[in-house]
């Protein structure tokens, strides 16, 4: 893997087996506070005709959510791809969260004949150094 995991990062995987279909499909629980410095999508078997649109919500204590992305495409498997592309926009700066916030994961719309078996992976590193920005969305990781 081209971004080393140091031993204070923390991943968060959010998986949904089988079929993909609209929904809310995992949900995975921050234990400290940390900052979002990678995210890793990738599906199974490639889902065919149109595209699936996948979102991650942050959860606070409070109840209130709203999604990590800034731009609508957010995380996005066009056509026969098995690993999803992020917008390099939603990706500029480290977010910061909090102990004890939510990551839920939802697709938003899926293809006519749904991918198979999803995974994000999201990767939080204690608060402290924040690597400089490198983004490969070919790839599918998107490191801040």
């Amino acid at each position: 893997m081209p971004f080393p995991l140091e031993r204070k990062d923390y991943v968060i995987e959010l998986a949904s087996p089988g079929t993909q279909t609209a929904g809310i499909k995992d949900i995975g629980l921050l234990p400290f506070d940390a900052s979002l410095v990678a995210i890793i999508a990738l599906a199974g078997t490639a889902g065919v005709t149109g595209s699936q649109i996948t979102d991650v919500h942050s959860i606070t204590a409070s109840g209130a959510g709203a999604t990590i992305f800034a731009n609508a495409a957010k995380i996005t498997y066009s056509g026969s791809v098995v690993v999803g592309s992020l917008n390099a926009a939603d990706l500029v700066a480290p977010k910061q969260y909090t102990a004890g916030t939510l990551f839920a994961m939802e697709n938003d719309s899926v293809h006519t004949t749904g991918a198979v078996h999803q995974k994000v992976l999201l990767v939080f590193r204690r608060r402290g150094r924040i690597p400089a920005v490198l983004i490969n969305t070919v790839a599918g990781l998107a490191v801040l």
